[in-house]
């Protein structure tokens, strides 16, 4: 599996695309956190009673309100290990790994 390289300063001078710190804002106070570039975890999604556009309830849960309120909501949920975004659509996931490549998807482990 190949990843692409990415830009150093947005990873805090690493040069390994698939891990880097990242320094996600918020207002609370949040677990150390890792980064995982161009991946994402299949399966191993929290159920939160979240429902689709006809009322029926989905078994996973999407968030919608940006990456600090993803990551808040899963250091506040006992289950929820990482967030698995493409920049739009936030996912909670009861597990940080096995990570898949998928281009324009990243997971952000909390370490906790």
């Amino acid at each position: 599996m190949s990843h692409k390289p990415v830009d150093n300063e947005a990873t805090d001078g690493k040069t390994d695309a698939t891990e880097a710190e990242a320094d996600v804002p918020s207002t609370g106070t949040l677990e150390p956190q890792r980064l995982y570039l161009s991946c994402d975890i299949e399966g191993h999604d929290i159920d939160c009673g979240n429902k689709d556009y006809t009322g029926n309830k989905v078994p996973y849960c999407q968030l919608n309100n940006g990456l600090p309120a993803a990551v808040k909501a899963c250091s506040r949920n006992k289950d929820c290990k990482a967030v698995v975004t493409d920049n739009y659509n936030f996912y909670l996931k009861s597990k940080s790994a096995p990570c898949q490549y998928r281009e324009g998807w990243m997971v952000v482990a909390l370490d906790k």
